[in-house]
């Protein structure tokens, strides 16, 4: 249904969207309802402990990619300032995302143990 309707309005962007949508609608919570009845774990615990840590730890990096999509679509800039522009937000993303995520893992130890031994 939400393809169909998002289709007519938004042509195949919708129907891909639709996809998401149908999921926030309908799996994830009742998917929650199943975790938290087999295994006690709460979906305000998951959202609490995984998802709000990652979704800050994935704010810069979307931030970039929105600002490196703008900088792509604006036709008026030479292509070498758009290019350097890309290099650049790819750069200090890098920086301020990938540093500091593999500093914990290191900080921590492996979270699972080597195959090999």
């Amino acid at each position: 249904m939400f393809a169909l309707v998002l289709g007519r309005w938004f042509g195949l962007s919708g129907v891909a969207a639709a996809t998401a949508l149908s999921a926030i609608v309908t799996s994830i919570p009742v998917g929650a309802r199943l975790l938290a009845t087999r295994t006690g774990i709460t979906a305000k615990s998951v959202l609490g402990s995984l998802m709000l840590p990652w979704a800050g730890r994935a704010l810069p990096g979307v931030l970039a990619a929105f600002a490196v999509g703008w900088a792509a679509s604006q036709s008026h800039l030479p292509p070498i300032v758009r290019t350097g522009a890309i290099a650049m937000v790819g750069s200090a993303t890098l920086l301020i995302v990938g540093i500091p995520v593999g500093r914990e893992a290191h900080d921590e130890g492996p979270a699972v143990r080597p195959a090999y031994h």
